[in-house]
């Protein structure tokens, strides 16, 4: 017999995410993005 895991599907939640809106200014992470959008 199969083993089956229980169904979790009530943990499952597609959130749109605007990552532009994510990344403030002066943090390390705007930096990381600058570099790699910009410079790479």
């Amino acid at each position: 017999m199969a083993n089956y895991k229980p169904d979790l599907s009530c943990q499952n939640k597609f959130i749109p995410i605007n990552f532009s809106e994510q990344i403030l200014p002066g943090t390390f992470e705007y930096a990381l993005c600058y570099i790699v959008e910009n410079k790479l």
